[in-house]
């Protein structure tokens, strides 16, 4: 009778509903485990499910798909084997899929191995545990492209209770977290700016101040009282006068290239060239400095050493390495510039016999925010504009600078730059 019900019209189904009905109520309570009992009731379950094309499992995928087309954000459901059964739009949105040229999705073809193993593992997770998890992620898709993205995910239970598979929800955040990164960055920048400020200001009211009104200071007293001076004292306001004109030629030529530094209009000429004409030129130029505190210059850099690099950023970091040196070596000392050589790159090392600097202060001297006139012990003090300016052009040449030092032995300093193009 049961076999014939696919077949039967609808009032013969509704008949024999009632008469099994009718049949169970007349049952003794004993008879209720009776298996022949138990497979009518299967055998008519299944009758009636298939009934008119009534599949259950079909019924559940279709409200899956359903519900999914119906989520505004990218979803996708994953079956117990880990395949990808149903999608939206919006998850073909996502992977930059083409509906029209889709066949088999797998995640394999959407995800870098590191984010598929990643999700794989929250996947199985949440599968053994019958769970619900939201994170946030970073997904590497297959294209190298990186995606920030809010995830949930949670397993969907088929009528009988049964898990049909896990459906995750994602939530592209890419352009609010690109927004909040451009956010700190700003801030990063708007702090530096301020400490840029901060700095020329103290450049300009002290540094740049202190020079030309000893300039003046001189040159009043000579202009009022010359007759009252003998010579060895005009000879020493004289050299006063040169050092204090030299001490702010250089640190408005420090300040001018540091301008265009930030502005980026400097122009860089990288080229192969040779290291030892820089050394000899800026030797040249502080020999009459060196002289007077009796201090020896010696270079054993190669007449043959060559860099790929700026000239004249180079000679900029030349200058201020050996004028430093100069200031702070005490009279009598020695100043060496030498080099070493590796595969890729070249070393050059200028190193003075001077007071130190204390290992906690290595690490403030090219930071523009720390006042470097607190540091060291020395009578000379410095704006520190120099070593910073040392540190932008050397990175604008490819290289790194970092200095070494020994207290009361003397300080190293060491910047690196490329060997061939």
């Amino acid at each position: 009778m049961l076999q014939d019900l696919e077949n039967a019209s609808k009032q013969d189904l509704i008949e024999e509903i009632k008469r099994l009905r009718g049949d169970q109520e007349d049952q003794p309570a004993e008879a209720e485990g009776d298996d022949d009992l138990l497979q009518l009731d299967e055998d008519f379950f299944n009758t009636l499910m298939n009934f008119g094309g009534f599949d259950l499992n079909n019924i559940m995928m279709q409200f899956i798909d359903s519900m999914l087309n119906n989520i505004p954000t990218p979803a996708y459901c994953l079956n117990m084997d880990g395949e990808i059964v149903s999608y939206n739009k919006g998850f073909l949105a996502f992977c930059g899929f083409d509906a029209q040229k889709i066949d088999v999705i797998k995640l394999e073809h959407i995800f870098s191995s590191e984010t598929l193993y990643e999700e794989t593992k929250i996947n199985k997770e949440v599968f053994g545990n019958n769970d619900f998890v939201s994170y946030e992620t970073v997904f590497q898709m297959k294209n190298e492209e990186m995606k920030d993205a809010a995830v949930s995910k949670s397993v969907f239970q088929n009528f009988d209770g049964s898990l049909v598979g896990l459906i995750t929800v994602i939530n592209d955040v890419t352009e609010k977290k690109a927004a909040e990164r451009a956010l700190v960055t700003s801030e990063r920048k708007l702090r530096e700016l301020n400490s840029t400020k901060d700095k020329l200001f103290s450049i300009i009211s002290h540094d740049l101040k202190n020079p030309v009104l000893a300039v003046l200071s001189i040159s009043n007293m000579l202009k009022n009282d010359f007759d009252s001076f003998e010579s060895e004292d005009i000879h020493s306001f004289l050299n006063d006068i040169t050092n204090s004109a030299e001490q702010t030629y250089t640190l408005l030529e420090n300040l001018l290239q540091w301008s265009l530094s930030q502005r980026g209009q400097l122009k860089l000429n990288h080229q192969l060239q040779r290291l030892s004409l820089l050394v000899d030129e800026t030797i040249e130029v502080f020999d009459a400095a060196a002289k007077s505190k009796y201090i020896d210059i010696i270079t054993e850099v190669p007449k043959d050493l060559a860099g790929v690099f700026d000239r004249n950023t180079i000679l900029t970091v030349f200058r201020n390495l050996v004028s430093n040196a100069i200031k702070f070596t005490n009279n009598s000392g020695k100043i060496v510039i030498s080099s070493r050589v590796y595969d890729s790159y070249v070393e050059v090392l200028v190193k003075d016999s001077g007071i130190g600097i204390a290992e906690e202060d290595l690490e403030k001297l090219f930071k523009l925010e720390v006042d470097t006139s607190t540091i060291g012990n020395s009578v000379e003090k410095g704006t520190g504009l120099g070593l910073i300016l040392c540190k932008e052009f050397v990175e604008l040449n490819n290289g790194k600078i970092y200095a070494e030092s020994d207290l009361n032995i003397g300080t190293t300093f060491i910047f690196t730059l490329p060997k061939e193009k």
